[in-house]
């Protein structure tokens, strides 16, 4: 018994609409994963960037004593950062990527930065924490517009 030919076309067709169906499925579902990942995290990372921003600011109301104090947190932050960095798109993207590039510079100077003055290093950390206080502003709004979405 032989199929017939109109049916043959019938099953072409529908193997190209599933076939599109199935990436437009594809492209929802991650769209979805990636929204949950984000507003999942996000609170979680921004709670622990509040605590080691306060250490931060302690470390420098302290200076020169701990210096060694504010890179460990400096470090603290940066894992924090990359880990929700892969999270985020568009702006926020942006705003966790400027203290990140700042940590980098500080850490990547490390050889010859005991040689800079005290009121430079002062300085770089002061313009990290205040990178940092923005970051932690746009997830902070980040997530306020979630829950309102919600």
């Amino acid at each position: 018994m032989s199929v017939p030919v109109w049916l043959s076309g019938v099953a072409d067709v529908a193997s190209v609409a599933s076939l599109i169906v199935t990436g437009i499925v594809w492209w929802q579902i991650r769209t979805i994963r990636r929204s949950v990942m984000r507003n999942a995290r996000v609170p979680e990372a921004l709670r622990d960037l509040k605590i080691f921003s306060d250490e931060l600011q302690q470390n420098l109301k302290g200076w020169p004593e701990l210096e060694r104090e504010a890179n460990a947190v400096l470090q603290k932050v940066d894992s924090v950062l990359a880990n929700v960095l892969p999270k985020l798109e568009g702006a926020e993207r942006g705003k966790i990527k400027k203290p990140k590039s700042l940590i980098r510079k500080r850490t990547a100077l490390w050889g010859g930065w005991a040689t800079k003055s005290e009121s430079i290093r002062r300085e770089a950390y002061w313009e990290i924490y205040g990178s940092l206080l923005g970051a932690m502003e746009a997830l902070r709004q980040l997530t306020a517009d979630y829950k309102k979405r919600f």
